[in-house]
């Protein structure tokens, strides 16, 4: 009986988990449309730029280990990114943020305005790359070119 409830189980199951997609990436319009929306839509937006946010710094602080490449796809452009491990004490960051003040919210979202402002970044980017861009160019590690300084 046990392993016929698995074999049903598994037939129902299986056929959905391969046909279900589940996109973690949102564009950088996606996310206009939800500030603009607000409400709901845009709350769950900005938990998902805090998230984006703190796992950028949480990987600045802590190097990966191993290297690859992450490739993700949005709105069919493709959006590479090449993960270095290990960093040699010669590499340099891909931003410094000031030691003295954490990021938060505020901070991922004024980056965010700041390459929107600066780039132009069309609609279809990866709000990651929109962040990570907006990240170099607020928090720069030569100090004297930073937008919020």
């Amino acid at each position: 009986m046990r392993m016929k409830l698995l074999l049903i189980t598994l037939a129902l199951t299986v056929p959905l988990s391969l046909v279900s997609v589940a996109h973690a990436d949102h564009t950088l319009q996606e996310f206009q449309d939800a500030r603009a929306a607000g409400g709901a839509k845009w709350q769950a937006f900005q938990l998902y730029v805090e998230g984006l946010g703190d796992g950028f710094e949480m990987a600045l602080r802590r190097p990966l280990v191993g290297t690859g490449v992450v490739t993700t796809y949005a709105s069919g452009n493709v959006v590479s990114a090449t993960v270095a491990a290990d960093p040699s004490p010669r590499q340099t960051p891909p931003y410094c943020p000031n030691a003295k003040q954490p990021l938060d919210l505020g901070i991922y979202l004024s980056a965010i305005d700041k390459q929107i402002e600066t780039s132009k970044p069309m609609g279809n980017e990866w709000l990651g790359g929109v962040l990570m861009s907006g990240l170099i160019k607020v928090f720069p590690c030569d100090k004297r070119k930073g937008l919020l300084n």
